[in-house]
């Protein structure tokens, strides 16, 4: 499910456009404005939308400035009336364009294809054999982080903290998109602010997990369960009758 914010100053394209997400399967309205300054304090200061669906020919703020100002946060797909603003938007990273008016079927194929992306970057990412990270650090240095080393990542806001063995590496990030770069077989999310390494478990209580470290992780009902099912085939279980 793909949670999406809508952007455009004319208030019948907004409608249509948040009527499209809607009634696409896979997506989710999240939020909508009309007002560019009012969807960028939205968009800072809730959870970040997935998508951000913005038309660019706005006052005050353009979609272009809204963008830049969201940064990483979310893909976004820009709408305009103009054809002229088509190489601009795509110098902001822009994944799509739309030309105005936008029917459905423009709009549907714009979603298929980064359903396509999605499923693509997440099997490349998950079932590549990869054995490490490289993790933007200060002044542009790219390092690189086993993933045996990973004994936790923590969640601050925008940026996750990848604590290893012996340091830790603050990199701006959601932790729900960093989950993606690591194989399920190896790490679990526990809490919404929580990935554990599996290996570097010592010992799980009804709420806590306490690693190798003595590092306490506090545990959720709705992740534990998904985590016993992963270490199912490492827990011993006698096949004689208990009498």
């Amino acid at each position: 499910m793909l949670n999406c914010f809508v952007v455009d100053d004319e208030f019948h394209a907004l409608e249509t456009m948040c009527d499209y997400v809607e009634q696409t399967p896979g997506l989710k309205l999240m939020g909508s404005s009309n007002i560019p300054t009012e969807a960028l304090a939205q968009i800072k200061n809730g959870p970040a939308p997935d998508v951000l669906i913005t038309d660019i020919d706005m006052p005050i703020l353009t979609g272009l400035d809204l963008a830049e100002l969201v940064g990483e946060k979310c893909i976004v797909i820009f709408t305009s009336a103009h054809e002229d603003f088509a190489l601009k938007a795509f110098e902001r990273e822009g994944f799509a364009y739309l030309l105005k008016p936008v029917t459905y079927t423009k709009f549907l194929k714009v979603f298929q294809r980064l359903e396509t992306f999605n499923i693509t970057s997440e099997k490349t990412n998950k079932e590549d054999g990869t054995d490490a990270l490289f993790l933007k650090g200060d002044e542009g240095k790219m390092l690189r982080v086993e993933l045996s080393e990973i004994v936790y990542i923590e969640s601050q806001k925008n940026y996750v903290i990848v604590v290893t063995e012996t340091d830790s590496t603050t990199i701006y990030m959601m932790i729900s998109e960093i989950i993606n770069y690591l194989p399920e077989s190896q790490f679990s999310r526990v809490h919404r602010s929580f990935i554990v390494s599996h290996r570097h478990i010592n010992y799980i209580t009804h709420k806590m997990i306490i690693m190798k470290n003595g590092v306490e992780i506090p545990i959720s009902l709705s992740f534990k369960n998904s985590l016993l099912d992963k270490l199912q085939h490492q827990i011993p279980v006698s096949k004689r009758l208990s009498s």
